[in-house]
Formats: structure tokens, sequence, C-alpha cells
């Protein structure tokens, strides 16, 4: 715990001592370069960042063999086109299976969702699946390492989850305006409201009610 915290104070310590370079003797300013450009202060600003990225990456706890391990789990959950088991090229409609893995990160270990094809599923004698089922978006088969969780969207793949997640938000925006579709209680038109208590389509046909009640 206390190393992490080294790490990411020696993290802040970086990022202020670079920002106070910036703004110290080495910093170019209007001043000093009047016929300077906006290419020029967008070129500081790039090697500025980039000093601070290998400064950080130089804090990484992380061996070059974890790191190389967490972005192929990233990849396997994001595409669902390489085992992270076993690092061969899954087919397109090959069964794959989503488990559960933890992988070091930059501030400690942490628990993720990575995919790996089926004959290594098979391998895992300890890990209990669901039985099989297609995926929402592609129609792959995709087998989830069985756990308490409830799984309301069956995804192959991040960007399957992501195609999934924009058809149900489009869906519900539907019919959320189908919902929202009122009749004005004194014309009986339908209209949008602009407020969730509207009773008439108009300030006429809300007028018209006013005088009808105090009649």
């Amino acid at each position: 715990m206390n190393a992490q915290v080294d790490s990411v104070t020696d993290m802040k310590n970086v990022t202020v001592d670079l920002f106070d370079s910036r703004n110290g003797e080495g910093a170019v300013t209007d001043a000093d370069n009047p016929h300077a450009n906006n290419s020029d202060i967008r070129n500081a600003g790039d090697e500025s960042l980039n000093q601070i990225a290998a400064q950080i990456n130089a804090l990484d706890p992380r061996s070059e063999i974890e790191k190389r391990r967490a972005r192929l789990k990233r990849a396997s959950f994001e595409t669902a086109e390489i085992c992270y088991r076993c690092e061969r090229t899954i087919r397109p409609n090959e069964t794959v299976c989503r488990v559960f893995t933890t992988t070091r990160g930059f501030f400690g270990h942490g628990t993720g969702v990575a995919v790996i094809c089926s004959d290594c599923g098979d391998k895992d004698h300890w890990r209990n699946f669901f039985r099989a089922r297609p995926c929402q978006s592609c129609g792959r088969p995709v087998r989830i390492q069985a756990t308490t969780r409830t799984f309301v969207i069956i995804a192959c793949s991040g960007r399957c989850r992501e195609a999934i997640q924009k058809i149900q938000a489009e869906e519900s925006r539907e019919k959320s305006r189908e919902i929202r579709n009122f009749r004005c209680e004194t014309c009986n038109q339908l209209f949008t409201p602009k407020r969730t208590d509207a009773k008439h389509c108009s300030p006429a046909c809300k007028q018209k009610a006013y005088r009808q009640r105090k009649a």
C-alpha cells in the first residue's frame, strides 16, 4: 500500500515540476519569441505531455509481462478476436467464453472481464459456465462464467455491448416519446408536453379552459 501511495505522490510531483518548468525559465513566452505561432505553442504542449507520459510510465510498478497481459485482456474483451489464455485468433463464428480474471494495474490488482476460446474454457474444470446463448448483436454463441450477477445484456465483446446499449437507448427514447404524447383536455389534440404535468397543448387552450371553469 505504501508503494502505491509513493507512486501516486511521485506522479503528482512529476506533473507539478513539469508545469513549473514551463512557467519558469524554460517557458516560451510572447516576450521571448514575438513571432511564435500556434504550431509552436502546440508543439511545446505536445512535448510537455510526452514528458509527463514518459515519467508516469517510469513510475508504473508493473513488469513488461504484466503490462502485456493487461493489454491482451483489454483487446480480448473489446474485440473477442483473440484468446486471453492461449493467445490464438478466435474465428468469427466460434463460441467464446467470458471469464472474470484478476490482473495488476497501475494502482493495484483489479478484477475484470476477459474472453477466452471454447477450448480453454473446457480446460478450466474449476469454472462453471452458463449454457451458450447467442450474442444479442452479432449472434455468436457466448458462454458466461457462472456468478451471482444477473446479465441483462448478452454480448460477446465490448463492441457488441456498446452496439446493444445504443439500440436499447434509442428504443427507450422512442418509447418515452410515445408515452409523452398527451391529449389536450380542451381541443382533444395529441401534443408533446414540455412538462410532465401539462394538460393543454397551447396557452390559448389553457386560457379557454380557465374561462370555462370561471363561467
